[in-house]
C-alpha cells in the first residue's frame, strides 16, 4: 500500500495525545482516561488520526481542521479550563487547549483556501 497523507495525519494524532496527556499513546489506553477534563472530543479525534487502518483516518487536513473547530466550540460551550496535562513552571493565562489552537490555526487555515 502507499503511503499518502494520512500517515501524516497519524504523525499529528500521536503528536497531539503526546501534548494533551504528557505521554505517548501505548495500547489501548484513551485520552480521556488521562485526561478526564477534556471534552470526549478531543478522545474522538485523537483516535481516529491514529487508526490503524488509513481509511478510517481523516481523509485530509481540512476535515482534521474541521473536527479541531467542532472541538474548540465544544470546549468553550463547557465553560471549565482543562488543567495542563504537565505542570507549567510558572502560570499562564491561557489554557493550554487554547493555546494548543491557537497555535495551529494558522496552520489549518492554510488547508482551507
Amino acid at each position: 500500500r502507499d503511503v499518502d497523507l494520512r500517515a501524516d495525519i497519524y504523525s499529528l494524532g500521536v503528536i497531539f495525545f503526546e501534548m494533551l496527556a504528557g505521554e505517548r499513546p501505548e495500547g489501548d489506553k484513551h485520552l480521556v482516561e488521562i485526561r478526564p477534563d477534556l471534552p470526549s472530543e478531543c478522545d474522538t479525534i485523537v483516535l481516529r488520526c491514529m487508526a490503524e487502518d488509513a481509511d478510517d483516518r481523516f481523509p485530509n487536513a481540512l476535515e482534521l481542521r474541521k473536527a479541531l473547530m467542532y472541538c474548540f466550540e465544544v470546549y468553550k460551550t463547557q465553560g471549565e479550563s482543562p488543567v495542563p496535562a504537565v505542570p507549567a513552571a510558572k502560570p499562564k493565562t491561557r489554557s493550554f487547549l487554547d493555546t494548543l489552537l491557537a497555535k495551529l490555526r494558522p496552520l489549518l487555515a492554510r488547508f482551507s483556501r
